[in-house]
Parts: C-alpha cells; sequence; structure tokens
C-alpha cells in the first residue's frame, strides 16, 4: 500500500473515533438544546461507515480469496511446466537447443516459471494451444499435458480475473473512505462550532467543551 493509501486508511480509523466518541458525549446530554440538531449528522456519519466498512471487509475477503486462487494456480502451472519441460528433454537427450524444446520454451522453463502466475500464463496459454494444434508434437505430451495444462489455464484466470476486479473495487471503496473522512471533518468543526456558542451564551467552561471530543480534536482545534 503506497503512503498516501496508508494515509487515507489512517484518517477513515481516526475520524471514526472522533465522530464516534463525540456522538457518544453528546447522547448522554440530549436535552441540550444543540444536541438533537447535532446528532442527526453525525448518526447519518456513523451509518455510512458501517456500510462502508461492511463492504470493505467483504471486499478484503474476497481480495484474501483471489490471491488464494492466484498462488494455488501459480503452484500448478510451475508443476506441469517443469515436468513438460522434463519430458521433452527425456525425448531429446537433455538438449535445450532441440526445435521441440524451443518450439514450446523460447526460453528456459526455470526462468518462465521464475515469472510466475501473471508472467507464465501467456507461455503456458501458448504451450497448450500447440499442443493441441500441432501435429509435429509426440502425442505422449499431448496426451499428458494438454488437459491438465488447460484446467489449470482457466484456474489463473478465475483468480487473476477476480483479483484485478476486487483490487479496482477496493479502491473505490478507498474513495468512499476518503470523501467519508472529509465529511466527518466537516461535520466535526460544526458540531465544535454550535457546542462552542452554547458554552459561551451560558457560561460554561472551555473543559466542558472539550469533553465532547477526543484528545486528538482537542489538540488540533
Amino acid at each position: 500500500m503506497s503512503s498516501s493509501l496508508e494515509h487515507i486508511a489512517a484518517t477513515w480509523d481516526q475520524f471514526y473515533v472522533d465522530v464516534y466518541f463525540t456522538f457518544s458525549a453528546l447522547s448522554n446530554f440530549e436535552k441540550l438544546p444543540v444536541s438533537e440538531k447535532l446528532l442527526a449528522p453525525l448518526r447519518k456519519l456513523l451509518e455510512e461507515h458501517t456500510k462502508i466498512a461492511t463492504e470493505r471487509t467483504e471486499l478484503q475477503r474476497r481480495a484474501i480469496e483471489a490471491d488464494a486462487i492466484c498462488s494455488t494456480a501459480d503452484g500448478l502451472l510451475d508443476s506441469l511446466l517443469n515436468a513438460c519441460a522434463t519430458s521433452i528433454l527425456a525425448l531429446t537427450d537433455n538438449k535445450r537447443d532441440h526445435e521441440l524444446y524451443k518450439k514450446l520454451f523460447s526460453i528456459d522453463h526455470e526462468d518462465v516459471i521464475e515469472l510466475g502466475v501473471d508472467g507464465e500464463l501467456p507461455v503456458a496459454t501458448l504451450i497448450q494451444q500447440l499442443l493441441e494444434t500441432d501435429a509435429s508434437i509426440p502425442e505422449k505430451l499431448k496426451s499428458d499435458f494438454k488437459v491438465p495444462l488447460l484446467n489449470a489455464i482457466k484456474h489463473a484466470n478465475t483468480g487473476i480475473g477476480a483479483r484485478s476486479e476486487t483490487f479496482a473495487a477496493l479502491g473505490r471503496n478507498l474513495a468512499r473512505c476518503e470523501a467519508w473522512a472529509e465529511s466527518a471533518s466537516a461535520a466535526m468543526r460544526i458540531v465544535a462550532r454550535h457546542l462552542n456558542a452554547y458554552a459561551d451564551s451560558t457560561g460554561l467552561s472551555e473543559h466542558w467543551f472539550g469533553s465532547f471530543f477526543t484528545e486528538r480534536v482537542q489538540n488540533q482545534s
């Protein structure tokens, strides 16, 4: 996560504590003339926070699932590509410059495996297509790897697709978090202004006024 995203997440968490603290404090002073007027927007903010947080938790769960699918797909592709290369080398006296090896692996298969699932998927897809269509490839290779590679490729595409969609949705959710934090900041300024005016008009102390806010908010005032 970038530093800017970390800042948004931290701001989101901090403002939730600030808003809920002030909301709870005001809830215990409902007889104040300004209480209900100030509670309503804070209540709306807290309800919106719950919706955003619930969505975020679900998206984070889906992101973990997608990562798990990608991880197992990567492991499966690694295993199949290594086994396929080993079979080819067994057929070609371990010659990597043999036409059959070079046809399926334009670079050493170990290097392909090091690419990870995103990098090796196009290579695996090309190999599977050649196994499907190239008559010069031995039938033993086709029977051993054509279907397993196809299934592994489907598995990888599912994981990569889910990961991409979920990360995009998490980005949109993070934007909602940022917008919520900005709304919370504005709402807290409004609450502070009204409480300060009430304190001034009734002779209540600064300590009374400050008791409605977290120490973090008080220090920023």
